[in-house]
């Protein structure tokens, strides 16, 4: 069956567009609530360093591709990062950024499979990942007095998950003998959409009348979830021959997120200065709506439609520590 993608990609073009206005508005509404009361506002920019600890796991691939794919993604990616936050009469808006991009090197694996023959195959593995995410929140204090604070805030946030991957088969374990095939793929992990939330902190001392805010998080998500995947398979012994399949498979999952804050002062470095210690977990099921691929196994040239989505189904956990410094403009 010859499908049209020109109407999901103006439907995902249009749901872009969507959050670069809703990111617009955050990050201007302060500057229009400063024309009229510039003494109570607040603006907080931040820079953000820290680690996560990343998971994706999805498939097999359907049977009919010949080209096996097992993703288990599993590793420690250091990123960097900018916000800023803005503050006016008990009502907050914040903006951030943050990527692992050229901050991790290639990731190395070893293993063995066995091919539709029942032949078992080895494979060295060199893997790419890297992840970016945008984040725009705004927030309003329930409570709000010298020792606690309770607020509530609702955002829409993104992230891109680029990885990918090339293979060198052998017939043995030993690596010195002839490659026979050489696979590889490129994939995108999208996900966007709204979440809602509470934060709850309170002033603790900590020593010496140092005090500092200790806080609890929790968010719910409703996501999208788009996987496109390309992969190549060389095979090499008994003549070079080539097989290219894409895949574009869209998802949706609600899913939470927890964590763990504390926030202080800086006094060395001056009464506006603060810093911030964050830990959180993420985990979300994916579970895939609608699927279309090409394959050059087959010589139609159409665009066929997924039958059999449960290999796709994604299951995506996240871990980080975030440390960002701020400042204080008022």
């Amino acid at each position: 069956m010859k499908i049209n993608l020109f109407m999901k990609k103006q439907q995902l073009r249009f749901k872009n567009n969507n959050i670069i206005w809703f990111i617009v508005g955050i990050l201007f509404l302060p500057m229009f609530v400063k024309a009229e009361e510039e003494s109570e506002l607040w603006l907080n920019p931040y820079g953000i360093t820290g680690m996560t600890h990343y998971q994706l796991e999805y498939g097999p691939g359907e049977e009919i591709s010949g080209i096996k794919d097992n993703v288990k993604l599993s590793d420690n990616l250091p990123f960097l990062g900018a916000g800023i936050t803005g503050i006016y009469r008990g009502v907050s808006v914040d903006a951030s950024f943050v990527t692992s991009s050229g901050l991790l090197g290639d990731i190395e694996q070893s293993g063995e499979y066995s091919d539709p023959n029942l032949k078992n195959i080895f494979y060295d593995r060199d893997i790419h990942l890297k992840r970016r995410t945008w984040n725009a929140s705004l927030g309003y204090e329930l409570l709000s007095n010298n020792s606690e604070n309770l607020v509530i805030f609702a955002g829409y946030k993104q992230a891109k998950t680029n990885y990918g991957w090339v293979d060198h088969e052998y017939k043995t374990r030993n690596r010195n003998s002839a490659v026979i095939g050489i696979p590889s793929k490129d994939n995108e992990f999208n996900t966007d959409g709204w979440f809602l939330g509470i934060n709850y902190s309170r002033e603790v001392d900590i020593f010496w009348g140092h005090k500092g805010r200790l806080g609890l998080n929790f968010s719910y998500a409703w996501l999208d979830g788009e996987l496109e995947t390309r992969r190549t398979h060389k095979e090499i012994e008994g003549g070079l021959r080539s097989r290219t399949r894409y895949e574009n498979v869209l998802s949706k999952t609600r899913g939470r997120t927890i964590g763990i804050n504390w926030a202080a002062g800086l006094p060395f470095l001056g009464e506006d200065w603060s810093y911030s210690i964050f830990l959180e977990h993420s985990d979300y099921g994916f579970e895939a709506k609608s699927g279309y691929f090409t394959d050059t196994f087959f010589s139609d040239g159409y665009t066929h439609e997924i039958l059999d989505l449960n290999s796709y189904d994604a299951k995506e956990t996240i871990y980080s520590i975030n440390f960002s410094v701020s400042y204080f403009f008022d």
